[in-house]
């Protein structure tokens, strides 16, 4: 470490400048969030990272005027708008991801307690400017790592590719301040914040890097999370999250085609839910809807991830079973109908429970040439006998 501070490397910049540039990046960011914001106040998670932004700009303008005010002011109010812009910016992470907020921000109020009076001892009594640097990038490293794991996919479907760019800049960033930590505590690193020194220096190129990727994240994400969001509303019911009839039909057309060409066999029911008219008629509209959204959850809980299930239209369902016979559809479909019987219509146990009734058709590509079309009469056919039979059944198309 001696070594290589020893070496004649020229300076970047000087410290103020550098300074200046980080304290306007993130005030552009600060500025380009809060338009995100309320262009998109539905949204978690911009409302946090705009005001962070901004309370981490006013960090710096209290860092760069320490040759103007007392340095102890400079130092504990910077600092103090420093982690808490850094918390509400990870607070903001976590809404956006839909991640549970801490149930109290008591950790966060005691570690800032505890981090602040480092800094006030290492400013006023033992006046270190080493280990206040070595104290501030241990906390920098870990809020990146907080970062990293309040971004991070839960789940392929939940990953955005911005995410890999966001986790690529807290990274860096997280290297860095860990480099500027091992030269802090070697004692290897400059007696003021604002004198020249190529380890700061890099620190504050390095926080110029970062406010930039990430302020480009953070759009990235947000673009490709409502993209997400326009997709999901045209292709699903906004009542149930059913697919709906449209979707059904490009989906099912897809598994059709497939299982022909593989010579799989392949499966329709359709679901019409029992008197369902006079539910809204004595229960109202809101109790109806309350009923469908019943249905979807508890018929899903028995199909398998590759069954498409969808809302055909009013109390209308169908689900197309890939790769299912005559035996495995109907054993699909009187869990389904077993499902839907624990359903209450009142939410109360007066016995008033609801029931369905399912008509099923299976297509056999070794023995017919079905499409798609025919295979939706077929199974229409079958629930009107399975309704015309008494409700409450399964019955197969014959």
């Amino acid at each position: 470490i001696k070594l290589i501070e020893q070496l004649p490397i020229p300076s970047m910049a000087d410290i103020p400048t550098l300074i200046i540039v980080l304290g306007i990046s993130h005030l552009v960011a600060a500025l380009v969030m809060t338009v995100l914001w309320l262009s998109n106040k539905q949204l978690n998670g911009p409302k946090e990272w705009a005001l962070g932004r901004l309370l981490i700009f006013f960090s710096f303008v209290l860092f760069l005027s320490r040759e103007h005010i007392p340095l102890i002011f400079s130092v504990i109010s910077g600092n103090a708008l420093l982690v808490s812009g850094m918390y509400l910016i990870l607070m903001g992470n976590l809404n956006f991801t839909k991640r549970p907020l801490p149930a109290s921000h008591s950790l966060f109020i005691v570690t800032s307690i505890l981090y602040l009076t480092g800094m006030f001892y290492w400013s006023a009594i033992e006046i270190t400017y080493s280990n206040r640097a070595a104290l501030s990038s241990g906390l920098l490293v870990i809020f990146m790592l907080l970062y990293i794991r309040s971004i991070w996919p839960r789940a392929l479907q939940q990953f955005f590719f911005s995410s890999i760019l966001l986790i690529f800049a807290f990274s860096f960033q997280a290297i860095m301040h860990t480099v500027r930590l091992i030269f802090s505590l070697g004692g290897d690193s400059s007696q003021n914040f604002l004198a020249p020194d190529m380890i700061t220096e890099s620190i504050l190129l390095s926080g110029i890097i970062f406010s930039t990727l990430t302020a480009m994240g953070y759009l990235s994400i947000t673009a490709e999370y409502l993209q997400s969001e326009l997709k999901q509303q045209a292709e699903l019911d906004p009542l149930t999250g059913a697919y709906n009839r449209r979707t059904f039909f490009t989906l099912a057309n897809h598994v059709f085609l497939r299982c022909k060409r593989e010579k799989q066999p392949l499966s329709l029911l359709m679901i019409d839910l029992d008197y369902f008219k006079s539910i809204n008629d004595r229960f109202g509209h809101a109790r109806g809807d309350k009923v469908l959204i019943d249905f979807v959850q508890k018929s899903t809980e028995v199909l398998r991830d590759h069954d498409i299930f969808a809302r055909y239209g009013g109390e209308e369902f169908t689900v197309i079973l890939p790769d299912s016979d005559e035996e495995t559809a109907f054993t699909i479909a009187e869990r389904i109908r077993e499902n839907c019987h624990r359903i209450s219509i009142d939410d109360s146990t007066s016995g008033n429970l609801l029931s369905c009734s399912i008509g099923i058709t299976s297509h056999h590509p070794l023995l017919q040439a079905d499409d798609l079309k025919s295979l939706l009469e077929e199974s229409d056919q079958a629930l009107y006998s399975a309704k015309n039979s008494g409700r409450n059944r399964v019955l197969h198309f014959s």
